[in-house]
């Protein structure tokens, strides 16, 4: 009985030791999400990108016509 007492001692240290190492993972994981953009920042960011190339493209066609080309 005493030989089983021991070796679940001995792997809970393992557990425990696994269970600190995926804490750090998952710290160092929550870290680098929260430098990540949220969803709205991303619609905003290719509704602007849209918006001037939309813009870009209006003032290129606006000039070829004034140009006569």
């Amino acid at each position: 009985m005493e030989a089983r007492v021991e070796r679940l001692e001995a792997d809970m240290k393992e557990v425990r030791t696994d269970l600190k190492a995926i804490r750090i993972d998952l710290a160092e994981m929550k870290d680098k999400l929260t430098g990540l953009p949220s969803t709205w920042q991303m619609i905003g960011i290719f509704a602007t990108l849209i918006a001037l190339l939309l813009a870009g493209s209006g003032v290129l066609f606006g000039i070829l016509r004034y140009l006569g080309a």
